[in-house]
This record gives C-alpha cells, structure tokens and sequence, in this order.
C-alpha cells in the first residue's frame, strides 16, 4: 500500500507541474516597452531652390577620418569629424559645382541629426560670380542648431 500513496504523489505532483507548466505567462504592464536607442543617426538633407536647378545634392563623404559617400550614416555617442559635400547642376546654364567642408557633431545616442546647407553668391568683386556654401546641422527632433551656424536667409 505504501507504493500506492508514493505513486499517486507523484502522479499527481507530475499532473501539477504539467498542469502549472502549460499555463499562458502572466501579462506584466512595463513602463517603458521600447527599447532604448544605443547610437545616433546622421542624414543628409537638403535645401529647396529655384527650377532651373535639376540636380543639388548633399553627401557625408568622410566620418572620423574615413571615407564614405552617403546619404545617412550611424555613429556611436560622443564627438565625431565629418566631411559633407554639396553639388549642384543647373538645367539653365549647364553649369555644375561642388563645395565641402568639415564639421564637428557632438552625437547624442537615440538623437537623428540633419545635415543642411545654403549656397551663397559673392559677385561684388569678379565678373563671374563666386560661390561658397554655408552648412549646418539641425537635432531633427528639437530643431536646434548642434553645429555650423544657419544663416538668415536661410528658411
């Protein structure tokens, strides 16, 4: 008889843990459920102009020293070099031109940034008009100026 009773204890202690075992988990309700973002995102944008250009562009060609050629780049936390490029081809003239120039970025994680630029024409003292353009990059969630210097007439 004392078999029986060990045999129906562990019948029933397997019928237990079966039973327990097999149930759905437990919904926990968590604050946050999103994950939290480890690097920051760099994205090349742009600047609205006039109809005759076709073609304006900018590039993130260098990060911290090495080369690349994009149009959005991630990078981990902290102080970073970049090199940004600007193109620009013309449909009136048939013109194309290029300027770039190096930015310090201090990234922050989970932040997306934008990096901007405005072409200037100096045609005071030449018969041809000189061409420099001012690049700036903007957090794009809070919109604020996290290097360069956006100028006035910039929208």
């Amino acid at each position: 008889m004392k078999f029986k009773a060990y045999l129906r204890i562990i019948v029933i202690g397997y019928f237990l843990e079966l039973l327990l075992g097999c149930s759905p988990p437990v919904a926990v309700s968590t604050k946050n459920t999103t994950p939290i973002p480890v690097n920051a995102v760099i994205k090349a944008g742009h600047t609205g102009l006039s109809a005759f250009v076709t073609s304006t562009a900018i590039f993130i060609t260098a990060v911290d020293g090495q080369e690349i050629l994009s149009s959005a780049v991630e990078v981990s936390p902290g102080i970073h070099q970049l090199q940004v490029s600007w193109r620009q081809e013309s449909s009136y003239d048939k013109t194309a031109w290029s300027a770039s120039t190096e930015m310090k970025l201090m990234a922050r994680a989970g932040h997306q940034y934008i990096v901007k630029g405005i072409p200037n024409v100096n045609d005071s003292n030449s018969s041809t008009p000189q061409f420099t353009v001012t690049f700036w990059i903007e957090d794009e969630q809070s919109g604020e100026i996290v290097s360069g210097k956006k100028p006035q007439h910039a929208q």
